[in-house]
């Protein structure tokens, strides 16, 4: 990964175990950002992110009625009326926090 792709706060996969990116990280005196992996999104992070399903409308999940989302094969998740699509939780954690500025955490 490069460091203009996450920020403080994101997930990411590490030697095969999840760790979340610190402030020191970018000095140079934590984790090798470059050697950390990206994460698919998967229904299991957007639940521990808040996502709730809406009843009987399939995969669409919804985070404190802010927008509607839709999980598709392989990792993609689209995001209706804003016509993204992002396959990486540091993304939905990058673009919510544009969208809200408030930290995607679990």
């Amino acid at each position: 990964m490069k460091y203009k792709e996450v920020r403080t706060g994101n997930y990411v996969n590490l030697y095969g175990t999840v760790a979340n990116i610190e402030p020191e990280d970018f000095g140079g005196n934590g984790i090798a950002i470059t050697d950390g992996k990206p994460i698919l999104i998967n229904e299991e992070w957007l639940k521990a992110f808040g996502f709730k399903k809406f009843l009987g409308s399939g995969q669409l999940f919804d985070k404190d009625d802010f927008w509607a989302c839709r999980l598709i094969d392989y990792g993609f998740l689209r995001i209706e009326h804003l016509e993204v699509s992002l396959e990486y939780v540091h993304q939905l954690q990058n673009l919510y926090y544009a969208l809200t500025k408030k930290d995607l955490q679990t």
